[in-house]
Protein backbone atom coordinates (compact mmCIF):
# COMPACT_ATOMS: atom_id res chain seq x y z
CA UNK A 1 0.00 0.00 0.00
CA UNK A 2 2.78 2.42 0.93
CA UNK A 3 5.17 1.38 -1.84
CA UNK A 4 3.05 3.04 -4.53
CA UNK A 5 3.29 6.32 -2.59
CA UNK A 6 7.03 6.27 -1.94
CA UNK A 7 8.03 8.02 -5.15
CA UNK A 8 6.06 11.12 -4.22
CA UNK A 9 7.45 11.04 -0.69
CA UNK A 10 11.06 10.88 -1.82
CA UNK A 11 11.05 12.95 -5.04
CA UNK A 12 12.85 15.76 -3.23
CA UNK A 13 15.68 13.39 -2.29
CA UNK A 14 16.04 12.03 -5.80
CA UNK A 15 16.65 15.59 -7.01
CA UNK A 16 19.81 15.64 -4.92
CA UNK A 17 21.34 13.31 -7.48
CA UNK A 18 22.86 9.90 -7.31
CA UNK A 19 26.27 11.36 -6.44
CA UNK A 20 25.21 12.43 -2.97
CA UNK A 21 23.47 9.08 -2.37
CA UNK A 22 26.46 6.90 -3.32
CA UNK A 23 28.62 5.29 -0.72
CA UNK A 24 25.96 5.02 1.93
CA UNK A 25 26.52 2.92 4.98
CA UNK A 26 24.39 0.50 6.98
CA UNK A 27 21.41 -0.91 5.10
CA UNK A 28 22.04 1.17 1.96
CA UNK A 29 24.11 -0.47 -0.82
CA UNK A 30 26.51 1.40 -3.15
CA UNK A 31 24.62 3.80 -5.39
CA UNK A 32 21.29 2.95 -3.77
CA UNK A 33 18.89 5.87 -3.53
CA UNK A 34 16.69 6.46 -0.50
CA UNK A 35 13.59 5.39 -2.38
CA UNK A 36 15.30 2.15 -3.42
CA UNK A 37 16.28 1.53 0.19
CA UNK A 38 12.74 2.09 1.39
CA UNK A 39 11.29 -0.13 -1.31
CA UNK A 40 13.74 -2.91 -0.50
CA UNK A 41 12.90 -2.69 3.20
CA UNK A 42 9.19 -2.64 2.36
CA UNK A 43 9.56 -5.76 0.20
CA UNK A 44 11.41 -7.52 3.01
CA UNK A 45 8.66 -6.54 5.42
CA UNK A 46 5.97 -7.73 3.00
CA UNK A 47 7.71 -11.10 2.65
CA UNK A 48 7.93 -11.48 6.43
CA UNK A 49 4.27 -10.55 6.85
CA UNK A 50 3.21 -12.98 4.13
CA UNK A 51 5.05 -15.79 5.90
CA UNK A 52 3.42 -14.80 9.19
CA UNK A 53 -0.02 -14.63 7.54
CA UNK A 54 0.43 -18.13 6.11
CA UNK A 55 1.27 -19.37 9.60
CA UNK A 56 -1.77 -17.58 11.00
CA UNK A 57 -3.97 -18.98 8.24
CA UNK A 58 -2.88 -22.53 8.99
CA UNK A 59 -3.36 -22.21 12.73
CA UNK A 60 -6.72 -20.46 12.28
CA UNK A 61 -8.00 -23.24 10.01
CA UNK A 62 -7.01 -25.87 12.57
CA UNK A 63 -8.63 -23.97 15.43
CA UNK A 64 -11.71 -23.26 13.31
CA UNK A 65 -12.18 -26.98 12.64
CA UNK A 66 -11.90 -27.71 16.36
CA UNK A 67 -14.49 -25.03 17.19
CA UNK A 68 -16.83 -26.39 14.52
CA UNK A 69 -16.67 -29.80 16.16
CA UNK A 70 -17.54 -28.21 19.50
CA UNK A 71 -20.68 -26.64 17.95
CA UNK A 72 -20.30 -23.44 20.00
CA UNK A 73 -22.00 -20.31 18.58
CA UNK A 74 -19.50 -17.74 17.32
CA UNK A 75 -19.88 -13.99 17.73
CA UNK A 76 -17.49 -11.56 16.00
CA UNK A 77 -16.92 -7.99 17.17
CA UNK A 78 -16.37 -5.73 14.16
CA UNK A 79 -16.30 -1.99 13.70
CA UNK A 80 -14.43 1.17 12.85
CA UNK A 81 -11.01 1.62 14.39
CA UNK A 82 -11.07 3.04 17.95
CA UNK A 83 -14.74 2.11 18.46
CA UNK A 84 -13.91 0.25 21.68
CA UNK A 85 -14.05 -3.34 20.41
CA UNK A 86 -11.26 -4.75 22.57
CA UNK A 87 -12.58 -2.93 25.64
CA UNK A 88 -16.01 -4.43 24.99
CA UNK A 89 -14.55 -7.93 24.71
CA UNK A 90 -12.64 -7.42 27.96
CA UNK A 91 -15.73 -6.16 29.79
CA UNK A 92 -17.98 -8.98 28.53
CA UNK A 93 -15.55 -11.84 29.16
CA UNK A 94 -13.42 -10.57 32.04
CA UNK A 95 -10.26 -10.90 29.94
CA UNK A 96 -7.39 -8.45 29.47
CA UNK A 97 -6.91 -8.10 25.73
CA UNK A 98 -4.54 -5.25 24.82
CA UNK A 99 -6.30 -2.05 23.75
CA UNK A 100 -4.64 0.08 21.06
CA UNK A 101 -5.78 3.01 18.94
CA UNK A 102 -4.29 1.49 15.80
CA UNK A 103 -5.54 0.15 12.49
CA UNK A 104 -5.04 -3.61 12.18
CA UNK A 105 -3.52 -3.87 15.65
CA UNK A 106 -3.37 -7.66 15.42
CA UNK A 107 -2.91 -10.23 12.67
CA UNK A 108 -4.50 -12.96 14.75
CA UNK A 109 -7.98 -12.29 16.19
CA UNK A 110 -8.44 -12.74 19.92
CA UNK A 111 -11.07 -15.33 20.88
CA UNK A 112 -12.55 -15.61 24.36
CA UNK A 113 -15.37 -17.62 25.91
CA UNK A 114 -18.54 -15.75 26.85
CA UNK A 115 -21.04 -17.26 29.29
CA UNK A 116 -24.70 -16.23 28.94
CA UNK A 117 -27.38 -18.04 30.94
CA UNK A 118 -25.18 -21.12 31.16
CA UNK A 119 -24.52 -21.32 27.42
CA UNK A 120 -20.97 -20.87 26.09
CA UNK A 121 -20.28 -18.54 23.16
CA UNK A 122 -17.01 -17.79 21.39
CA UNK A 123 -16.45 -14.03 21.19
CA UNK A 124 -13.89 -12.80 18.65
CA UNK A 125 -12.22 -9.37 18.62
CA UNK A 126 -11.41 -8.61 14.97
CA UNK A 127 -9.43 -5.84 13.29
CA UNK A 128 -10.60 -2.23 13.08
CA UNK A 129 -11.71 -0.79 9.75
CA UNK A 130 -11.29 2.62 8.10
CA UNK A 131 -12.95 4.51 5.27
CA UNK A 132 -11.88 3.50 1.76
CA UNK A 133 -9.87 0.56 3.06
CA UNK A 134 -7.41 -0.33 0.27
CA UNK A 135 -8.29 -3.58 -1.45
CA UNK A 136 -4.70 -4.78 -0.95
CA UNK A 137 -5.19 -4.64 2.81
CA UNK A 138 -8.46 -6.55 2.63
CA UNK A 139 -6.66 -9.28 0.67
CA UNK A 140 -3.62 -9.24 2.96
CA UNK A 141 -5.67 -9.63 6.11
CA UNK A 142 -7.99 -12.23 4.63
CA UNK A 143 -7.04 -14.83 7.24
CA UNK A 144 -7.98 -12.44 10.03
CA UNK A 145 -11.16 -11.13 8.39
CA UNK A 146 -12.27 -14.72 7.77
CA UNK A 147 -13.37 -14.92 11.41
CA UNK A 148 -15.93 -12.20 10.71
CA UNK A 149 -17.21 -13.86 7.55
CA UNK A 150 -17.80 -17.18 9.31
CA UNK A 151 -19.36 -15.77 12.49
CA UNK A 152 -22.91 -16.73 13.42
CA UNK A 153 -23.50 -13.15 14.60
CA UNK A 154 -21.60 -9.89 14.11
CA UNK A 155 -21.62 -7.20 16.78
CA UNK A 156 -21.09 -3.99 14.81
CA UNK A 157 -19.56 -1.65 17.39
CA UNK A 158 -19.58 2.11 16.78
CA UNK A 159 -18.35 5.12 18.73
CA UNK A 160 -21.69 6.74 19.54
CA UNK A 161 -19.97 9.87 20.87
CA UNK A 162 -19.16 10.93 17.30
CA UNK A 163 -21.40 13.48 15.51
CA UNK A 164 -24.21 11.80 13.60
CA UNK A 165 -22.76 12.64 10.18
CA UNK A 166 -19.40 11.12 11.15
CA UNK A 167 -21.17 8.12 12.67
CA UNK A 168 -23.08 7.47 9.45
CA UNK A 169 -19.83 7.54 7.46
CA UNK A 170 -18.24 5.02 9.83
CA UNK A 171 -21.28 2.75 9.56
CA UNK A 172 -21.07 2.84 5.77
CA UNK A 173 -17.32 2.18 5.84
CA UNK A 174 -17.75 -0.96 7.92
CA UNK A 175 -20.73 -2.09 5.82
CA UNK A 176 -18.58 -1.75 2.68
CA UNK A 177 -15.77 -3.88 4.13
CA UNK A 178 -18.19 -6.53 5.36
CA UNK A 179 -19.69 -6.71 1.88
CA UNK A 180 -16.24 -7.00 0.30
CA UNK A 181 -15.19 -9.91 2.51
CA UNK A 182 -18.47 -11.75 1.95
CA UNK A 183 -19.97 -11.07 5.38
CA UNK A 184 -22.70 -8.70 4.26
CA UNK A 185 -25.44 -11.28 4.78
CA UNK A 186 -24.41 -12.34 8.28
CA UNK A 187 -26.82 -11.57 11.15
CA UNK A 188 -25.78 -8.28 12.72
CA UNK A 189 -26.47 -6.31 15.89
CA UNK A 190 -25.56 -2.62 16.14
CA UNK A 191 -23.76 -1.77 19.40
CA UNK A 192 -23.70 1.96 20.24
CA UNK A 193 -20.64 2.23 22.48
CA UNK A 194 -19.33 4.97 24.81
CA UNK A 195 -22.66 5.72 26.47
CA UNK A 196 -20.76 6.97 29.52
CA UNK A 197 -19.80 10.20 27.70
CA UNK A 198 -23.23 10.96 26.21
CA UNK A 199 -25.73 13.49 27.51
CA UNK A 200 -29.45 12.77 27.64
CA UNK A 201 -30.17 14.65 24.41
CA UNK A 202 -27.68 12.55 22.45
CA UNK A 203 -29.04 9.36 24.00
CA UNK A 204 -32.55 10.25 22.84
CA UNK A 205 -31.27 11.11 19.37
CA UNK A 206 -29.50 7.74 19.07
CA UNK A 207 -32.64 5.94 20.21
CA UNK A 208 -34.61 7.72 17.50
CA UNK A 209 -32.07 7.31 14.68
CA UNK A 210 -30.95 3.77 15.55
CA UNK A 211 -33.93 2.08 17.24
CA UNK A 212 -32.47 -1.41 16.75
CA UNK A 213 -29.13 -0.49 18.32
CA UNK A 214 -28.05 -1.43 21.84
CA UNK A 215 -26.60 1.48 23.84
CA UNK A 216 -23.66 0.34 25.99
CA UNK A 217 -20.53 1.54 27.72
CA UNK A 218 -17.65 -0.90 27.41
CA UNK A 219 -15.89 1.28 29.99
CA UNK A 220 -18.49 1.10 32.79
CA UNK A 221 -20.51 -1.98 31.80
CA UNK A 222 -23.74 -0.05 31.20
CA UNK A 223 -26.09 -1.86 28.82
CA UNK A 224 -24.10 -5.11 28.68
CA UNK A 225 -26.91 -7.12 30.25
CA UNK A 226 -29.27 -5.92 27.52
CA UNK A 227 -26.63 -6.76 24.91
CA UNK A 228 -26.31 -10.27 26.34
CA UNK A 229 -30.09 -10.69 26.15
CA UNK A 230 -30.01 -9.55 22.52
CA UNK A 231 -27.34 -12.12 21.69
CA UNK A 232 -29.44 -14.80 23.37
CA UNK A 233 -32.53 -13.81 21.38
CA UNK A 234 -30.62 -13.85 18.10
CA UNK A 235 -29.42 -17.39 18.70
CA UNK A 236 -32.68 -18.70 20.16
CA UNK A 237 -34.19 -18.36 16.68
CA UNK A 238 -31.82 -21.04 15.40
CA UNK A 239 -32.42 -23.55 18.21
CA UNK A 240 -34.70 -26.57 18.26
CA UNK A 241 -36.02 -28.47 21.30
CA UNK A 242 -34.82 -32.02 21.89
CA UNK A 243 -35.46 -34.67 24.53
CA UNK A 244 -32.72 -37.21 25.10
CA UNK A 245 -31.96 -40.21 27.25
CA UNK A 246 -28.22 -40.44 27.84
CA UNK A 247 -26.68 -43.57 29.38
CA UNK A 248 -24.78 -42.87 32.60
CA UNK A 249 -21.62 -43.97 30.78
CA UNK A 250 -21.92 -40.90 28.50
CA UNK A 251 -21.01 -38.31 31.13
CA UNK A 252 -18.78 -36.47 28.67
CA UNK A 253 -21.70 -35.88 26.33
CA UNK A 254 -23.72 -34.46 29.19
CA UNK A 255 -20.98 -31.94 29.94
CA UNK A 256 -20.88 -31.00 26.25
CA UNK A 257 -24.63 -30.45 26.22
CA UNK A 258 -24.37 -28.14 29.21
CA UNK A 259 -21.86 -26.05 27.27
CA UNK A 260 -23.86 -25.72 24.05
CA UNK A 261 -27.38 -25.68 25.52
CA UNK A 262 -26.86 -23.73 28.72
CA UNK A 263 -29.88 -24.09 30.98
CA UNK A 264 -31.49 -27.50 30.51
CA UNK A 265 -33.89 -29.85 32.29
CA UNK A 266 -32.38 -33.00 33.75
CA UNK A 267 -33.99 -36.06 35.32
CA UNK A 268 -32.05 -39.11 36.53
CA UNK A 269 -33.83 -42.38 35.72
CA UNK A 270 -32.87 -46.05 36.04
CA UNK A 271 -32.01 -46.14 32.33
CA UNK A 272 -29.93 -42.98 32.28
CA UNK A 273 -30.20 -39.20 32.35
CA UNK A 274 -33.25 -37.70 30.62
CA UNK A 275 -32.49 -34.29 29.14
CA UNK A 276 -34.70 -31.56 27.68
CA UNK A 277 -32.81 -28.74 25.98
CA UNK A 278 -32.78 -26.26 23.11
CA UNK A 279 -29.78 -26.77 20.82
CA UNK A 280 -28.60 -25.86 17.30
CA UNK A 281 -29.74 -28.21 14.54
CA UNK A 282 -26.20 -29.52 14.05
CA UNK A 283 -26.07 -30.57 17.70
CA UNK A 284 -29.52 -32.16 17.49
CA UNK A 285 -28.34 -34.27 14.56
CA UNK A 286 -25.24 -35.30 16.49
CA UNK A 287 -27.39 -36.63 19.35
CA UNK A 288 -30.06 -38.23 17.16
CA UNK A 289 -29.31 -41.74 18.46
CA UNK A 290 -30.23 -40.64 21.99
CA UNK A 291 -33.53 -38.94 21.12
CA UNK A 292 -36.42 -40.23 23.22
CA UNK A 293 -39.09 -41.81 20.99
CA UNK A 294 -42.67 -42.72 21.82
CA UNK A 295 -41.53 -46.27 22.64
CA UNK A 296 -38.98 -45.00 25.17
CA UNK A 297 -41.32 -42.71 27.06
CA UNK A 298 -41.48 -45.27 29.89
CA UNK A 299 -37.75 -44.86 30.56
CA UNK A 300 -36.28 -47.61 28.37
CA UNK A 301 -33.16 -47.06 26.30
CA UNK A 302 -33.47 -44.68 23.33
CA UNK A 303 -33.41 -45.95 19.78
CA UNK A 304 -29.99 -46.95 18.61
CA UNK A 305 -28.40 -47.06 22.09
Amino acid sequence: YNMARMRGLWTHLERLGAGRMDGGIGTRGPGESQIETDRRLARDRISALKRRLEEVKGSRETMRAERARAHLPQVAIAGYTNAGKSTLLNQMTGSTVGVRDRLFHTLDPTIRQLQLHGRTYLLTDTVGFIRKLPHQLVEAFGATLEETRLADLILHVVDASQPEEELDEMLRAVDDVLEEIGAGDRPRTLVLNKADVLDEERRRELGFRHPDGVLVSAQTGEGLEELGDRIEREFSRTLRPIELLLPFSEGGRLAELHEVAGDLEREDTEAGVRIKANVPSTVAERYARYVVSANSANGSHPDGA
